[in-house]
């Protein structure tokens, strides 16, 4: 069976161009939840609600929850590749609590 690809002019299509770029705004949600849970890493249900929120892939929300954990001051292994963004909100959150 033969895949086609969407009609990139389909007005019904929801969702983030690729690579679109992180605002603070969304960067920020995702931190909150994390100071919230402890933490811990983004499990699938929470990736896709907030995926949902934020209009955001599963993927691309895990990834950046991912990122955000590595700056966190307890995180044992070394840090993922994030941007000067990432580092302030991470601060942000923490300072915070």
């Amino acid at each position: 069976m033969k895949r086609t690809q969407p009609d990139p002019t389909c007005k019904d299509m929801v969702g983030p161009a690729p690579r679109q770029r992180w605002a603070k705004a969304d960067t920020l949600v995702v931190a909150e939840w994390l100071a919230a849970h402890d933490w811990q890493p983004l499990d699938t249900a929470t990736c896709t609600r907030l995926g949902q929120q934020l209009g955001r892939t599963v993927k691309a929300v895990h990834a950046k929850g991912q990122a955000l954990r590595t700056l966190h001051p307890n995180y044992d292994r070394p840090p993922m590749n994030t941007s000067p963004l990432d580092a302030e909100v991470v601060d942000q959150v923490l300072h915070r609590r």
